[in-house]
């Protein structure tokens, strides 16, 4: 994929979704432009989301705007391209998709 000219914000939201056994998600919120093809972005917390259907060991979190995470301070920098005619940023397993803090993506772990 090569970078492309966006419509990507300051503010935007972007999930990352990846694991095996259990399913870990990450969110990332975009805090700069940089260019016309990169962005600058710092990980965010999360909130469990209130679902049915969830376990001891399941469940459904969303990004919190600008709860940015002390354990990682420094911003990361992504260029942005597009998949199936989406923004999205390439990261070591998959990669951020747009997310809103309404969508709730599923989690899973081991107790």
């Amino acid at each position: 994929m090569k970078a492309v000219k966006h419509d990507v914000k300051v503010g935007d939201m972007y999930a990352y979704s990846w694991g095996y056994e259990q399913t870990q998600v990450e969110f990332w919120q975009v805090t700069k432009l940089v260019g016309k093809t990169m962005v600058e972005l710092r990980r965010v917390q999360c909130e469990l989301a209130p679902a049915a259907g969830c376990s001891s060991m399941s469940g459904y979190s969303r990004p919190v705007r600008n709860g940015f995470l002390a354990s990682y301070p420094e911003p990361i920098r992504k260029r942005v391209q597009t998949h199936n005619g989406e923004p999205c940023l390439s990261m070591d397993f998959g990669y951020l998709r747009p997310t809103t803090t309404d969508e709730a993506h599923y989690v899973s772990w081991y107790g």
